[in-house]
């Protein structure tokens, strides 16, 4: 395995099928405006991503692109360079190869560029719902920076602002056994348009915070510590989730407005809320964009299932001064919480919040 945190945190990836809480891969932008790649037409904003186009490159390597191999491997080089037009790259999940030390089923490693700086959605989609973790990942040796999603529902999806250079996009595959049927995937790079798919929302709040108590605990849910392992844990008792009671469907655009108390920190945050949110009939993809009023303060947010603590994604980038951002795969018709916290990297609180959430329909061909 490479000498990575990105690898390492991939590896504890593979441990989910043997009941280790894996780390949640989750993309984040941090930008002001709306930099997308130069010339690329706006998107419809309630529709779904561009639909995936025909095969721009098709995996040939399965016996040698394993990065988990003890010996043999060699990134795949997929000749794919994305600057602005939809490039998709096909695969399949081979079974056959299983490896009970890492529980990979099959992990396919390719190499691609990117022409220039700009705002990136990346999607996986195929039949593997009967896999137990399944994810795309892209990560820059030069730098280091990496981030993914997992297969959720009936797809992944991740979104970043990405600078120009040369990535390793890896699909990946875990379970405590071999898969029974090889599945094909496909893994779509686009443009994204954050700014027009999920802007900050202005209009009155859908639902304003009111049960975090007068100790400011009430709705904290889960304790959330970067210095320990794992790194969230439920809370011990006595507190609720406040129910945000809105059903979200787009093309609608909700907003829920907090207030981020001075409290002593518990963890690596100050004040912690979450709110259950539910999604409607439809929706199968979210947005959710953090805004919050001082230049002082720094938060975070990560998105629950009910009762877990395995996060289904996370943004959370150390910045005074908002915001954060990220899109993931949601379940039609269930229930998530929403937890949002003020970082101790925050230099002064107290400090209010806006949340914005943007259900999408991201229909899979």
């Amino acid at each position: 395995m490479r000498d990575s945190i990105f690898r390492s945190a991939l590896f504890i990836v593979a441990l989910s099928a043997c009941g280790v809480t894996p780390p949640t891969p989750g993309g984040d932008d941090t930008t002001g405006s709306d930099p997308t790649l130069v010339g690329q037409p706006p998107v419809n904003t309630q529709s779904s991503p561009v639909p995936l186009l025909a095969c721009d490159y098709t995996e040939q390597a399965d016996a040698t692109n394993d990065y988990l191999a003890s010996s043999g491997y060699s990134l795949e080089q997929s000749g794919v360079m994305f600057a602005g037009t939809t490039r998709t790259i096909c695969g399949t999940i081979n079974n056959g190869h299983f490896d009970n030390y890492f529980d990979s089923v099959d992990v396919d490693n390719y190499g691609v560029d990117l022409a220039q700086d700009g705002d990136v959605q990346v999607t996986i989609t195929g039949d593997a719902g009967a896999i137990s973790s399944v994810g795309v990942y892209a990560y820059r040796p030069d730098t280091g920076f990496s981030l993914g999603s997992y297969f959720y529902g009936d797809h992944g999806v991740f979104t970043a602002h990405m600078l120009a250079g040369h990535y390793e996009f890896s699909v990946e595959a875990y379970d405590v056994q071999d898969a029974t049927v090889e599945v094909p995937y496909k893994v779509q790079i686009t443009v994204d348009h954050p700014f027009q798919r999920c802007a900050r929302v202005t209009h009155a709040a859908d639902y304003v915070e009111q049960g975090d108590g007068v100790d400011a605990i009430g709705n904290d849910m889960v304790d959330v510590d970067n210095g320990q392992y794992p790194r969230a844990t439920r809370t011990g008792g006595g507190d609720a989730p406040e129910i945000a009671d809105m059903m979200m469907q787009a093309p609608g655009k909700y907003r829920i407005y907090g207030d981020s108390s001075a409290r002593t920190a518990l963890g690596s945050y100050f004040d912690r809320d979450t709110y259950a949110i539910t999604v409607g009939p439809d929706t199968n993809q979210m947005s959710v964009r953090l805004n919050w009023g001082s230049p002082d303060a720094d938060f975070d947010f990560y998105v629950f299932q009910p009762d877990s603590t395995v996060a289904i994604s996370q943004a959370v980038t150390t910045k005074q001064g908002e915001d954060e951002y990220a899109t993931f795969p949601v379940i039609p018709g269930h229930q998530y919480w929403l937890w949002v916290g003020a970082s101790t990297s925050s230099s002064a609180m107290p400090a209010d919040y806006d949340a914005s959430l943007c259900p999408q329909i991201y229909t899979v061909q």
